[in-house]
């Protein structure tokens, strides 16, 4: 996991209803207690911790913390959980180019 995923998932957790790419990436570039993040890297990484199943999207606009997720925050997932996500950031989702 790298820092940018750890603030993706904590602004999720923040918030009881979905939000848009742009509204997470804005958040992280104007909160000190975040990282900055290029445009392309948050892109990247938020697919990936969808490809995950850490984050849900919704109509492809919409971002939302998934159960797993929310286990995940709460180091409540089981050793094989944390090894399925691992080896998922690790790969990223198929190219649909």
């Amino acid at each position: 996991m790298k820092e940018t995923d750890h603030s993706i998932l904590e602004i999720l957790s923040r918030t009881s209803i979905p939000v848009q790419r742009g509204t997470i990436l804005w958040y992280i570039n104007n909160n000190e207690e975040f990282p900055d993040t290029s445009k392309t890297t948050f892109y990247r990484r938020i697919d990936r911790l969808v490809y995950a199943g850490l984050v849900n999207e919704l109509e492809e606009r919409f971002f939302e913390l998934s159960d797993y997720g929310e286990r995940y925050l709460s180091d409540d997932l089981t050793a094989d959980e944390q090894m399925d996500i691992s080896e998922r950031m690790t790969e990223g989702p198929p190219d649909d180019t």
